[in-house]
C-alpha cells in the first residue's frame, strides 16, 4: 500500500512530532503559525534532510520536495540530489 510521508525540520513540525506537541503548540505559537501547525496532518519524520535520506537504497517509488533547495548550501545540493537518486527504486521520480 502506498504511504506518504513528510519529513520536515520545521519548528511546526518538530513540535507536532514531540508528545506534548499539542499543549506546547497552544502556548508558543499563535496566529498564522498556529493555523500552519494544525493543517499538519499525516505520517511525520523530524529529519535534518543535509544528513541524507533516512531510507534504505532503492526503497521510495517518488520523492516530492518543495522549499527544500533554496535551505540547502550550494555545496550541499550536488549531494541532496545524489540522495535521491540513492533512495528512488528503479523508475521512480
Amino acid at each position: 500500500s502506498a504511504a506518504t510521508i513528510n519529513i520536515d525540520w520545521s519548528p511546526q513540525v518538530r513540535i507536532k512530532s514531540s508528545k506534548l506537541g499539542d499543549k506546547v503548540a497552544k502556548r508558543l505559537l499563535s496566529g498564522e503559525r498556529l493555523d500552519n501547525y494544525n493543517a499538519i496532518e499525516g505520517n511525520l519524520m523530524v529529519h535534518d534532510l543535509r544528513k541524507g535520506i533516512p531510507f534504505e537504497s532503492g526503497s521510495i517509488d517518488a520523492v516530492y520536495h518543495s522549499h527544500v533547495l533554496e535551505h540547502i548550501d550550494r555545496d550541499g545540493i550536488d549531494g541532496f540530489l545524489a540522495e535521491i537518486k540513492r533512495v528512488l527504486k528503479p523508475g521512480g521520480r
